[in-house]
């Protein structure tokens, strides 16, 4: 989950992993955006700067740009291949290291770190630079996950693994999680507000589960590369076939927490 080389080479390389954990959410039971809910959070009036740090593929500058934002964008993130991905909706994008941030005191009115900072091996120390690059009077929003988070898909990991190696998975703790988020937060921040949201998903599409899982790293789950990934992917695709046959859908549980700290 912190591994940089990890991130920035393979999870994050390119557009085509993260799409397809992201096209899981999309059978979510609110029709509306869900990053733009997340967005409405700030009240903001339309011109601040902001800074989406871990932008990814744009989502959320995408959103801000869809509502006609008027002030600065800028997208920043580890990987080269996340920051070219989102150039299109920001007015500049920056390949960073999130514990060192090559901006100014003050520099943004606004910042985002939406589901990254458990990538971070230091994540207080992100946190403090979110800190200093926002100037008096901004805000911060954060995103993260909580231990009910895709238990489904974990079992069904869990399960897959241990038919093809013998060894009981354990499933990786999130260092930053909305357990542990807040008291990090409230260190540094005066002000945090915590939006906890349980939604139940029901996926129609075995074929969209199985991305999702494909879409980690065989080590994540427990499996070699090559012969028993594949061997894997097989017991994973056995196993949500047989849910989705019997129940319609599958079933899964997005546990999430947004922090809004000023």
């Amino acid at each position: 989950m912190t591994a940089r080389q990890v991130l920035r080479e393979r999870q994050y390389a390119g557009a085509d992993k993260l799409a397809a954990r992201q096209r899981l959410w999309r059978y979510r039971p609110d029709t509306g955006s869900h990053a733009g809910g997340r967005l409405d959070l700030l009240e903001l009036a339309g011109v601040e700067s902001v800074l989406d740090l871990g932008c990814g593929n744009g989502v959320y500058l995408a959103e801000l740009r869809r509502r006609g934002h008027g002030g600065l964008l800028v997208g920043a993130d580890l990987s080269l291949g996340m920051a070219y991905e989102s150039a299109a909706f920001a007015d500049a994008t920056v390949v960073v290291d999130a514990e060192h941030l090559p901006f100014a005191d003050a520099a943004f009115d606004v910042a985002l770190a939406m589901h990254m900072l458990y990538h971070v091996p230091r994540y207080p120390a992100a946190i403090a630079e979110l800190h200093r690059v926002v100037g008096s009077g901004g805000a911060l929003l954060v995103a993260t996950n909580g231990g009910r988070h895709t238990a489904e898909i974990a079992d069904v990991i869990g399960t897959a693994s241990r038919a093809v190696t013998g060894s009981v998975w354990m499933r990786p703790v999130l260092s930053f999680s909305i357990e542990t988020a807040e008291p990090a937060l409230r260190a540094v921040y005066a002000d945090v507000r915590r939006v906890e949201m349980v939604e139940t998903v029901l996926v129609p599409s075995a074929g969209t589960v199985l991305e999702y899982v494909a879409s980690q790293e065989p080590e994540f789950c427990g499996v070699q590369p090559g012969a028993q990934w594949a061997e894997f992917l097989d017991a994973v695709r056995a196993i949500v076939d047989d849910r989705v046959r019997r129940h319609g859908a599958f079933t899964v549980t997005s546990h999430t927490g947004t922090f809004v700290c000023r």
